[in-house]
């Protein structure tokens, strides 16, 4: 069970986002995605899980944040950080 932990890093940006996700329930969560949803959309399937929430922790000019187009394509709850409301 357990939980399953993946950082995922942007080497051009040098940003990093992450996935978590429940052993127990497969539910998961990625925090800080980059505009390449791809990449987790990918460990999503492979792993069987389920996206519940996606959070954007905090805004920079360097990142462009995938977020509101993962969250949609999830039906989960997207967590924004004030100043990106």
């Amino acid at each position: 069970m357990g939980i399953y932990f993946r950082q995922f890093l942007n080497n051009t940006l040098g940003c990093c986002s992450y996935l978590l996700a429940s052993g127990a329930t497969h539910e998961a969560a990625v925090i800080d995605p980059g505009h390449d949803t791809a990449l987790y959309e990918q460990v999503l399937e492979e792993r069987g899980l389920r996206l519940r929430y996606v959070i954007d922790t905090h805004i920079h000019a360097d990142h462009v944040s995938g977020a509101r187009r993962l969250a949609a394509a999830h039906g989960a709850d997207l967590c924004l950080h004030e100043e990106a409301r």
